[in-house]
């Protein structure tokens, strides 16, 4: 999906990041930067070699994207949940401003769970923003409910 977006849909400019314009992206699954960090290095945000530095001391790749350290990052991800009402808020601010963007999101099977998940999925669809899409990745990965014995996926156990 990553790859799709940034090579084939969102309206970006990797010379220009901080381009008003520009479609948005934020992976709300924040932990699952390391690709992001791929596609944004072989777009030509920064060079391919800080690759190398995912995780270290002082790289412009932490474990999780932070918008101050890594060029084309559009939100700072951290705690789950939070991404799809970040992107919400960019989308509404684009319809109230008049703005062409879209706001692509992508959250986890898991983080589907918490309550602002749902609140921004209907504010989304009470706001009526045609310019704003979330991606659920179903990957199953979500921690198993094992202290009851079952195969469910849960939170909390």
């Amino acid at each position: 999906m990553v790859t799709a977006l940034y090579f084939r849909v969102m309206r970006i400019d990797p010379k220009n990041p901080g381009w008003p314009d520009r479609d948005r992206f934020i992976l709300s699954k924040g932990h699952a930067c390391p690709v992001w960090y791929a596609a944004l290095a072989e777009r030509g945000y920064f060079d391919k070699s800080h690759l190398g530095t995912l995780r270290r001391m002082n790289s412009i790749l932490q474990g999780h994207p932070d918008m101050r350290k890594t060029p084309g990052i559009d939100m700072t991800a951290g705690s789950l949940g939070h991404g799809l009402s970040a992107g919400l808020g960019m989308a509404l601010s684009a319809k109230l401003r008049k703005k062409e963007y879209h706001v692509w999101v992508i959250v986890g099977d898991g983080e589907t769970q918490e309550g602002s998940i749902w609140e921004a999925a209907m504010a989304a669809a009470k706001w009526k923003l045609d310019n704003f899409t979330a991606i659920v990745d179903r990957n199953r990965l979500q921690k198993r409910c094992v202290r009851r014995g079952c195969d469910a996926y849960r939170a909390p156990c």
